[in-house]
Formats: structure tokens, sequence, C-alpha cells
């Protein structure tokens, strides 16, 4: 019965189709309802119906409501690290040119596009780094691999260049780690799809104390 009015909702961004993701549709709603923004009555009605009909999300205890919020906050104020030096990076480089590369990348990042048109939203991404001197300059390339297998340069410097953030981000590569799967794992907590795939145990708690251990990792 959705099919017709499923495009219609899917032709305007701010909708979603029967079985989205209860949360989502949730504040979707809650932002419409009342509202003159809707294009015309019969498809704020069919959105609401849509929502009526997702599944009710696990409940979730006030005491567990307040730890997810701690956690929220932490991750909204996680500290930065201090830029690399370029000398620190380089210490234990050999004189003359030379090439170290990554044989495999590390552990999986997570990350949320945010692209309107990503039904997942939740991606994975790994990183390998390359450290050289060629012809007497130093270079460091960053490359991205995504679950596909698809790779390419992420981020790079050679010497000679003023790329002040670059080095920050090497220095917090390893924080914004468990800061992505913290995120993530409160996204899991609060009625977000586990679209990655990451447990069988599809618990409120199990995804709060996930989200905890990262950020105290």
């Amino acid at each position: 019965m959705f099919d017709d009015i499923s495009a219609q909702l899917t032709e305007h961004e701010f909708a979603l189709e029967q079985g989205g993701d209860y949360a989502m549709n949730k504040k979707v709603v809650d932002h419409y309802r009342g509202c003159e923004y809707w294009p015309d009555e019969k498809i704020r009605l069919e959105h609401a119906k849509l929502f009526e009909y997702a599944p009710d999300p696990p409940e979730r205890s006030p005491e567990q409501l307040k730890r997810a919020a701690k956690v929220q906050e932490r991750i909204n104020n996680y500290p930065r690290a201090k830029a690399w030096e370029v000398e620190a990076v380089f210490e234990h480089a050999p004189d003359g040119d030379f090439c170290w590369d990554d044989q495999e990348a590390g552990d999986w990042h997570v990350y949320c596009c945010g692209e309107k048109d990503c039904e997942r939203q939740w991606h994975k991404v790994a990183y390998t780094l390359t450290l050289k001197r060629q012809a007497g300059r130093r270079i460091i390339e960053q490359h991205s691999g995504d679950e596909d297998g698809n790779w390419e340069i992420e981020n790079g410097w050679e010497e000679g260049e003023e790329n002040p953030w670059f080095f920050e981000s090497l220095a917090n590569e390893s924080n914004e780690f468990f800061k992505g799967w913290a995120s993530y794992n409160l996204h899991c907590f609060h009625g977000g799809k586990d679209v990655l795939e990451q447990a069988r145990e599809q618990s409120p708690e199990y995804w709060l104390k996930a989200a905890e251990e990262m950020l105290q990792i």
C-alpha cells in the first residue's frame, strides 16, 4: 500500500520509506508534525503511517539514558592531541633515499558520511602510511581503503610544504578511532541499525557498554 507514496516521499528528501530507522523516522515526524512545510497533507499523513508501523525501540532506563548523555558529552569534548613534529616522524629514518611502506592496513575506523542519498550512513575505512625520501626530499603519504578494497591517497606531505593540519590528523588518528566507534555504538544504543553487523546481541546495554569502553581506552 505504500509503493506509490514511497516514491513521493523519496522525492522529498526529508522523508524515509517504510521500515526505515526508527529513531530517524521519529525525528522526521516530530519535526514536521503540525508544520506547514509538507508539500501536501496527503504526504504528511502517509509519512505518519510509516512511523506508526515502525517497530518500537527497546526500552532504555533513565539510568542508561544518563550514561548515554555522558558518553555523548565526552565525544563532543574529546581532547585533540598536538600535531606531530616532522623531525619526530623521521627520527629513525636512514640516511639517503628509502621507502617504508605499510604492508597492511590497521584496524577499521568508522565514520558517518552524512550524505542524504546514502542509506547506510556509517562506513568503515582503514589507513596505511608511507614514509620515504626521494632525491633528498622527505615525503609522507596516507592511503585509505574502503570495505570493497578500493584504495586511494587520503592526504600527504612533501618537504617544503606547509600542512600542519595533516600532522595534527596523524597525531589524532588513534583518538579518532575510539571516538568513531564510540559514536557508532551510541548510535546503535539509540535504536539505530547495526549496518556494520558488529554484533549478534542487539540489547541497548550491550551497545552502551561498548561505547563506554571505547572512551575508557
